[in-house]
C-alpha cells in the first residue's frame, strides 16, 4: 500500500447507501472514487483466480458458458459452516485486490475508498478518515436492497451475518441513514468540512521524520529536536555506483531520506543518516551472521579503521523541495583483541545490527584506543553537523 496522501474510508452494509455518499464525498473533496466491488468483479476476469476459488470450495462457480457467477458464489460464502474455507477465501482474494488497488493509489493523490469489508485490511489502518454509514432499520435497508438487486430477505439476513462486526468507536464520523436527501446532504457537509481541515493542518504543521528505526539515531537526534517521529526506510541499499566514500555515505543516506519523503506528505523534514566502516578499499557493513561478525572485529583488531556517516536532510514547505547533505569522516583505532575477547563480545549480540559489528558507546568502548574526529558520528549521526544543516534550511529557529 502507498504510504500515504489523503485516504477516506466509507464502510457499511450491503444497501445502507455507503456507495452514493462514498461517490458524492469524492466528487465534493475532488478526490478519486474507488470502488472495490468492481474491483471484486475484475480480478474473477482470472481463470486461475476462479480454479482457486473453486478448489477452496470444492465446487463449480462457472454458468454453462463458462461465465463466473458471483452469485453462486455468494450463496455459498453466506452459508459455508467451514469458516476455515471462508477464512481461506478472504486471505487469498484480498491478496489479489491489493495490487488493483494499489494501482489506484499510486495513480491518485486522495481516494475515497468504498467497501463493505474494509475493517479486515490493511487500508483500514492506514486510513486519514473513516466513515461508518448505518441504517434507521434494516426494513428500508432490505426494501431497498431487493428492489436494487432483486435478493430475497433471507438472503440478505444471512449476508449480515456473514459481514463485519464493527465497533462504533472505531470510526471518526457514524452516519444513520434515513433515506432523506437533506439529512445526507447535511452530513456530507459535515464531513468535508472536518476532512478539509484535518488536510489543512496536516499541510501546515512541519513533520520532523528520522528515516530510521536505530534508537541510538533516535537518541542523538532527541538532542535537536523535542518532537519528531521515526519511519524506517526498507529499501535495499544501492553500493553499485563507484564514487568517493564520502559521496556514496551522503547517497546511501539519502536513499533513505528520499524513500521516506516519497511516502510521506504534507510540510515535512525528513532526515536520512547512514554509517560506513572502512578499512583500507573494504566497506564493512552490518554482520550476516556471527562468524562474519567475528571475520569483521577481527580484521578490525590493532588497526585504525575509518567511520563515514553521512547526513541528507530534505525539507520541504510551501510546494518548495530543499536537500543539503555532507559526510563526516572520523578514525577509530583498535586494541589488539584476543578470539576469546572478540568471540566473548559477540556472544553479548550487540554487534550483530551495528556496521563493523562493533558500537563505540555500549560494550565495545573497551577496545577503542582513540577516536579521531566526531564521537557522534561513530555512534550513527554527526548531531553537530546535522543541526547546522538544520539551522542552515531554517528548520531551526
Amino acid at each position: 500500500m502507498r504510504d500515504k496522501n489523503f485516504i477516506v474510508c466509507v464502510t457499511g452494509k450491503s444497501g445502507v447507501g455507503k456507495s452514493m455518499f462514498s461517490k458524492m464525498l469524492a466528487a465534493r473533496l475532488d478526490f478519486f472514487y474507488v470502488d472495490i466491488d468492481k474491483i471484486g468483479h475484475k480480478i474473477y476476469e482470472d481463470k486461475k483466480v476462479v480454479e482457486k476459488v473453486e478448489s477452496i470450495f470444492q465446487q463449480k462457480l462457472t454458468d454453462e458458458n463458462g461465465n463466473f457467477d458471483r452469485k453462486r458464489l455468494g450463496g455459498i460464502l453466506f452459508s459455508e459452516k467451514d469458516l476455515s474455507k471462508v477464512e481461506k477465501f478472504n486471505n487469498f482474494t484480498k491478496r489479489c485486490m491489493q495490487s488493483f488497488i494499489n494501482k489506484e493509489l499510486s495513480l491518485h493523490k486522495n481516494v475515497v475508498l468504498d467497501w463493505i469489508l474494509l475493517p479486515k485490511t490493511i487500508y483500514w489502518n492506514g486510513s486519514d478518515c473513516k466513515i461508518l454509514i448505518r441504517p434507521q432499520n434494516d426494513e428500508e435497508r432490505f426494501r431497498h436492497v431487493q428492489n436494487r438487486d432483486g435478493l430475497s430477505e433471507e438472503y440478505l439476513k444471512l449476508r449480515d451475518c456473514a459481514g463485519i462486526d464493527y465497533e462504533v468507536k472505531d470510526f471518526d464520523f457514524v452516519i444513520t441513514n434515513d433515506y432523506q436527501m437533506s439529512d445526507f446532504e447535511e452530513n456530507l457537509t459535515r464531513v468535508q468540512e472536518k476532512i478539509l481541515m484535518q488536510m489543512r493542518k496536516n499541510m501546515s504543521e512541519t513533520k520532523i521524520i528520522l528515516a530510521s528505526k536505530s534508537p541510538r539515531r533516535k537518541e542523538l537526534l532527541a538532542t535537536i529536536f523535542d518532537e519528531f517521529e521515526c519511519i524506517p526506510s526498507d529499501k535495499n541499499e544501492d553500493m553499485s555506483k563507484k564514487m568517493k566514500i564520502t559521496e556514496l555515505a551522503k547517497n546511501l543516506s539519502g536513499q533513505k531520506a528520499e524513500d521516506i519523503f516519497l511516502r510521506t506528505q504534507g510540510e515535512r523534514v525528513v532526515i536520512g543518516s547512514d554509517t560506513m566502516v572502512v578499512l583500507g578499499r573494504k566497506i564493512y557493513g552490518k554482520p550476516k551472521d556471527e562468524s562474519d561478525a567475528f571475520s569483521m572485529l577481527k580484521s578490525l583488531s590493532g588497526k585504525t579503521h575509518k567511520v563515514v556517516t553521512g547526513i541528507y536532510v530534505i525539507k520541504f514547505e510551501h510546494g518548495t523541495k530543499t536537500v543539503l547533505c555532507d559526510a563526516v569522516v572520523s578514525k577509530v583505532k583498535f586494541a589488539k583483541m584476543s578470539d576469546e575477547e572478540i568471540w566473548g563480545y559477540i556472544k553479548s549480540g550487540e554487534p550483530m545490527d551495528k556496521a563493523g559489528a562493533y558500537g563505540c558507546q555500549g560494550l565495545a568502548r573497551k577496545f577503542i584506543e582513540k577516536i579521531d574526529g566526531d564521537y557522534f558520528a561513530v555512534m550513527g549521526l554527526p548531531v553537530h553537523k546535522t543541526y547546522e544543516i538544520c539551522k542552515q534550511l531554517k528548520v531551526l529557529d
